[in-house]
C-alpha cells in the first residue's frame, strides 16, 4: 500500500517566492521612505535656511533607501540562508515575523523622531533625549503621560498590523505572478538589491562629497550624524584641576544670608508687570538690579543649575560630574559658618548626575508629589519654615528650585487667567498636527504658571523681609528659557541659541552694594563672584575669581564681557556651542580633527538676526574660549 504521508518541507519553489517577496517588501520600502526623505529636503533646508537643490533632495532620497536596505537587506540575505539549510514553515514564519517587526520598530522610530524633531528640534538619538531616557523618572520629569503612550500603543499596533498586510500581498501577488512568468520573482528580487546597492553607493558617494549646504539637511536625517557624520572632536580629559593653586577659603567679614532662587523654563521677556508683578516690583527697589540682557549659559535644567552653584560654565559638567567635584563656592560658605540648604519641586537627585551638585548642602528635600504645581508651593513653605528654625548664630545659604513653568505648564485652577489654555493633559511631545494652531492656548498656559510661580516668590519675599537682621543677598533667575514657535520649534531641547532657549531674567538684590551701571550683559556665572564682593566688603579676601570661577564679579567695571552657551555635553557628544558679547552671538561647531577646535557657523546680533562680522573679532573670541576652557580641566591631545 502507498504511503499517504506528506513532507512538511516546502518545496523549493515555495523557498524561492518567500525570498523574492522578502526582497520584493524591502524594495518598495526602499522607494516609499526615499520619497518621504525627499520630500523633507524642504522642511530641512527651510529650517536652516540652505538653498534647495537637486544634490540635496538625492541626499536625502538615498539616505533614506539606505536606511531601508541597512535593516532589510541583512535579514532578507540570512532569512534566505537558513531558508535553504532549514527550509521549513517554522523558519519561514521566523523570517516572516522578524522582518515585519523590524521594518515597524524602524516605522515607529522615523515617525517618532520625525514628530520630535518637527516639536522641538532634537533627535531621538540627541544627547538630550539619551540622557533622559536613561533616567528611571523620565516620565515624570518630561511629561510623559498616559495620552503619549496610549498613542504609541496604538500605533505601534497598527504599524505592525500594516506591515504583515503588505509583506502578505507580495507574498500573494508573486505566487500569482509566478504562474504566469516563472522568472517574475527573481527579476524583482534582483531589482530590489539592485535598488538597495544604488542606495548604498549613492549614500556614502554623496557622503564623501557633499553638496553645498549638506550641513544643514543631514542634521535634519535621524541617525546620520551618529552613523556618517564627519569625524569630529572628541573630549576627554585627563585631570581636573579645582580650584586652581592659590584659592584659599577665607572668614567672610560680612555674614549675610545668600538666597537663590532658580525657575524652570523662565524667559526673560516674561519678567512684567502683569506676568510676574511681585518681581517686576522687586526690580523697582534700589537695592535690586535686573540685568539688561542676562543667560543661563544652557538650554537644559541640569547645566543652568550647574552654572548657578558652581560659577562654572557647563563644560565642565560631565568630568565634575564623573569625579564628583563639590563646589568652591559652597565649601568657602561652609568654611565661612554657613549653612547650606536646599528644596527643589524639580527632580536633581538621580537625574543625569546631578546629585553632586545638591550632595554638598547640609540639608536638601525635594517635593516631587501630584500636580506638579504643589511641589512650588511645599518649596517655598520648606524654605520658611527652616529659615525659622534654623540657628540664628549661623549665617545660611539656600537654594530654592521651582518647577511650575516646566511643561506642560502646571497652576492651580485660581491661577488660569490667561485664556483660552490648553487642557493639562496636552501631549507635549507627539501631540496631532494642529498642535501649532494651539500655540497662543499652548503659551497661555505657560503665563498662568509663571503667575502662580511668581506668587509664590512674593509670599516668600515678604517673609524674608520681616525677618530681622541683616537682609539676604537675592538672586532670582531661570535654569533656561522656552520657546514658543519663535522659530519654529516649542520647547528648550534642541541645541539652538536663540534667545528665547537661553535668556533668562536675572534680579539681583545687594544689600549695601551697587553692582556697576556699565553692565549690559551677564549669566549665571557671575552670581559667586558678585556675592563673594558683596560679602568680602572694601577689602577683598576670598581668592581671584578665576581661581574658582569663569565669571567676574559685577560690582566691577566690565572687561571685554563674554558669556558662553553650551549645547547639552558640549565637548563630549555635542558639538554646538555658543559665544555672546554685547553685540555679537557666534554660533560654533566642533571641528574633525584630534585637538580641540571650533568653527564658526554663523554670527547674529543681539536680537538673532544674521550679521557679518570681523574675522579677526570671531578668532580672537574663539581663542578665549580654546584658552578658558582648559582652565580647570586639561583634555587629553
Amino acid at each position: 500500500m502507498a504511503s499517504t504521508h506528506t513532507s512538511s518541507v516546502p518545496p523549493p519553489e515555495s523557498t524561492t517566492i518567500c525570498v523574492c517577496s522578502a526582497w520584493l517588501y524591502v524594495g518598495i520600502h526602499c522607494v516609499l521612505y526615499a520619497l518621504w526623505f525627499g520630500y523633507r529636503t524642504d522642511h530641512f533646508t527651510h529650517q536652516t535656511g540652505t538653498a534647495p537643490a537637486l544634490s540635496l533632495t538625492m541626499l536625502c532620497a538615498t539616505y533614506g533607501m539606505a536606511l531601508v536596505a541597512a535593516v532589510g537587506a541583512p535579514t532578507v540575505w540570512t532569512g534566505g540562508l537558513l531558508l535553504r539549510w532549514h527550509p521549513t514553515p517554522w523558519m519561514r514564519r521566523v523570517l516572516t515575523t522578524v522582518l515585519v517587526l523590524l521594518h515597524a520598530a524602524l516605522f515607529l522610530a522615523v515617525f517618532i523622531d520625525t514628530r520630535v524633531y518637527d516639536l522641538l528640534g532634537v533627535h531621538l538619538d540627541s544627547p538630550w533625549i539619551r540622557e533622559s531616557l536613561n533616567n528611571e523618572h523620565v516620565a515624570r520629569e518630561m511629561q510623559l503621560g498616559s495620552a503619549t503612550w496610549q498613542a504609541v500603543s496604538v500605533l505601534a499596533s497598527v504599524v505592525i498590523l500594516s506591515e504583515t498586510i503588505l509583506l502578505w500581498v507580495c507574498h500573494r501577488s508573486l505566487r500569482t505572478l509566478q504562474k504566469r512568468s516563472p522568472t517574475t520573482s527573481v527579476r524583482l528580487k534582483h531589482a530590489a538589491m539592485v535598488l538597495a546597492t544604488i542606495a548604498f553607493v549613492a549614500t556614502a558617494w554623496l557622503r564623501v562629497l557633499p553638496p553645498q549646504g549638506a550641513e544643514g539637511v543631514r542634521d535634519g536625517l535621524l541617525g546620520y550624524e551618529s552613523i556618517l557624520g564627519p569625524h569630529t572632536f572628541e573630549a576627554q580629559w585627563k585631570q581636573v584641576q579645582y580650584p586652581l593653586k592659590g584659592s584659599v577659603s577665607p572668614t567672610l567679614s560680612v555674614r549675610r544670608p545668600v538666597v537663590f532662587v532658580l525657575v524652570e523654563s523662565f524667559r526673560a521677556d516674561h519678567l512684567n508687570k502683569d506676568l510676574t508683578p511681585n518681581l517686576w516690583q522687586l526690580t523697582q527697589d534700589a537695592s535690586c538690579w535686573q540685568s539688561p540682557r542676562h543667560y543661563s549659559t544652557a538650554h537644559t535644567t541640569e547645566l543652568g543649575t550647574f552654572a548657578m552653584l558652581y560659577g562654572l560654565y557647563p563644560y565642565h559638567y560631565k568630568p565634575f560630574s564623573s569625579e564628583q567635584i563639590a563646589p568652591q563656592p559652597l565649601t568657602v560658605l561652609r568654611d565661612s559658618g554657613y549653612t547650606l540648604a536646599g528644596a527643589s519641586a524639580s527632580q536633581l537627585r538621580g537625574w543625569n548626575q546631578a546629585d553632586f551638585m545638591v550632595d554638598p548642602l547640609d540639608h536638601y528635600v525635594e517635593f516631587l508629589q501630584k500636580p506638579a504645581y504643589t511641589g512650588d508651593a511645599k518649596t517655598i513653605d520648606w524654605a520658611k519654615q527652616f529659615v525659622t528654625q534654623h540657628d540664628k548664630s549661623k549665617p545660611y545659604f539656600l537654594f530654592l528650585f521651582l518647577n511650575a513653568p516646566h511643561h506642560n505648564y502646571h497652576y492651580p485652577p485660581e491661577f488660569e487667567r490667561f485664556t483660552p489654555a490648553m487642557d493639562a493633559d496636552y501631549d507635549h511631545f507627539l501631540g496631532d498636527d494642529k498642535l501649532e494652531k494651539h500655540r497662543e492656548a499652548i503659551h497661555n498656559r505657560y503665563r498662568n504658571s509663571l503667575l502662580y510661580v511668581d506668587d509664590r516668590i512674593g509670599d516668600l519675599l515678604q517673609f524674608l523681609d520681616a525677618q530681622p537682621g541683616l537682609k539676604p543677598i537675592v538672586a532670582i533667575t531661570g535654569d533656561h528659557g522656552e520657546e514658543f514657535w519663535d522659530h519654529g520649534l516649542l520647547g528648550h531641547g534642541a541645541s539652538h541659541f536663540n534667545n528665547e532657549r537661553i535668556q533668562v531674567p536675572l534680579v539681583l538684590c545687594t544689600p549695601d552694594a551697587t553692582v556697576h551701571p556699565d553692565h549690559q550683559l551677564s549669566s549665571h556665572v557671575d552670581l559667586w563672584p558678585t556675592v563673594f564682593d558683596v560679602l568680602d566688603g572694601p577689602q577683598p579676601s576670598v581668592s581671584p575669581p578665576s581661581t574658582y570661577s569663569d565669571g567676574a564679579s559685577l560690582l566691577m567695571p566690565p572687561l571685554d564681557p563674554m558669556v558662553f552657551v553650551g549645547g547639552t555635553t558640549f565637548p563630549y557628544a555635542n558639538p554646538l556651542a555658543c559665544l555672546i558679547d554685547n553685540d555679537n552671538k557666534i554660533w560654533l561647531r566642533l571641528c574633525g580633527g584630534d585637538a580641540f577646535c571650533v568653527r564658526p557657523t554663523k554670527v547674529t546680533n543681539a536680537n538673532d538676526e544674521v550679521i557679518l562680522a570681523p574675522t579677526e573679532l570671531v578668532n580672537a573670541r574663539i581663542q578665549r574660549l580654546e584658552t578658558n576652557l582648559q582652565r580647570f580641566v586639561t583634555l587629553t591631545p
